[in-house]
């Protein structure tokens, strides 16, 4: 098999995280060459479990799992999808030579010299996050939406910096060992959280939950279909979402709307008060009279609270915190719909 002579990420190794980054860049329209020195993929037969936001994650990216998945059986769905997307697995590949992170040699399983450029080149033992698969899983969804933004010009190469906090805040969590009491009672604060992430910021005078917590899957009656859902089929992996709670008037929501759909690739979801989702409200602490402005992160974390509806705060957020660009293709290079606002008539 001939190896491209470019790319725009090169990663090395062949294992479920790299696999999993690969299937969602390739997804996202971005070319990926994935290489193994080894000739097969290696503990094919063993089996894997996920957990449930492992398994959602997966599923967006189109990769199917079930109870009696083996390594083997995720590395055919995934090398279908990275095959459909025009991207190359290249067994028995070494690297020769690394200029720079940039320009590589590559040698193949026949001793052949290939010439190798890429943007960026990413070790799959640094997508692991101390052999825990649901852990490594989670890395790389909060690790893909970054690089994909950078790659197609909306996020500043500078988030990788936060990347790697983040990254060690999940290495921290997997090394604490909650005692019998804690597992018992599976209190709320032994859930992974991104509170210390520079990239959150939590302006709320409540904290039953914090920017940084990972955004609850709350049934929720959509305005528009007139029929139940819950924030998970809102928010998918990949996109922000910015979620409106309380009732603001038709003409301030059309000019928030407007400049939010003018200026950055944000879905935008507004929940007015009322009955139908009373236990929305209950849940932020969202009083009648009162709003609440929630950004989503495109892994599901929350990004931002904040108290009232403030466009120059979600500006400064989303342009200074965030680094996001006005300019380049929508994250994940999907299309915002044509509806303003996605749930509301």
């Amino acid at each position: 098999m001939s190896i491209p002579s470019s790319s725009s990420v090169l990663i090395r190794g062949v294992n479920i995280p790299s696999l999993a980054l690969s299937c969602y860049l390739a997804q996202a329209g971005i070319n990926v060459l994935l290489i193994d020195e080894e000739s097969r993929l290696a503990k094919e037969n063993e089996f894997v479990s996920f957990d449930s936001y492992s398994t959602d994650f997966l599923n967006e990216i189109r990769i199917k799992t079930d109870v009696n998945s083996s390594t083997k059986d995720f590395f055919k769905n995934a090398k279908e999808i990275l095959l459909h997307k025009m991207c190359t697995v290249s067994w028995g590949t070494s690297i020769v030579r690394n200029d720079l992170g940039k320009d590589f040699q590559l040698i193949d399983l026949h001793n052949k010299i290939f010439q190798h450029q890429t943007s960026f080149f990413i070790d799959s033992e640094k997508l692991e996050i101390n052999s825990d698969l649901n852990l490594s899983i989670k890395n790389v969804a909060l690790f893909s939406w970054k690089i994909e933004g950078i790659i197609n010009g909306n996020l500043n190469q500078h988030i990788l910096t936060q990347q790697k906090i983040e990254e060690n805040l999940l290495e921290a969590y997997a090394l604490k060992k909650p005692n019998i009491l804690e597992k018992f009672l599976k209190q709320k604060n032994n859930a992974f959280n991104l509170r210390e992430s520079k990239l959150n910021l939590h302006l709320s005078q409540q904290r039953i939950i914090e920017a940084g917590d990972l955004l609850p899957n709350l049934a929720v009656f959509d305005e528009r279909l007139k029929q139940e859902t819950n924030f998970y089929n809102w928010c998918k992996f990949g996109e922000f979402h910015l979620l409106i709670l309380g009732s603001t008037s038709q003409h301030n929501l059309f000019n928030v709307a407007k400049w939010i759909k003018s200026n950055f690739p944000l879905r935008l979801f507004y929940l007015p008060n009322s009955e139908s989702n009373e236990q929305i409200f209950d849940y932020f602490s969202v009083i009648e009279g009162e709003k609440k402005l929630i950004i989503v992160r495109p892994d599901r974390y929350i990004g931002l609270i904040l108290d009232r509806l403030d466009l120059e705060v979600l500006e400064n957020y989303l342009a200074n915190v965030l680094q996001l660009q006005t300019k380049g293709k929508p994250i994940s290079q999907k299309l915002i719909g044509s509806n303003i606002i996605e749930n509301y008539p």
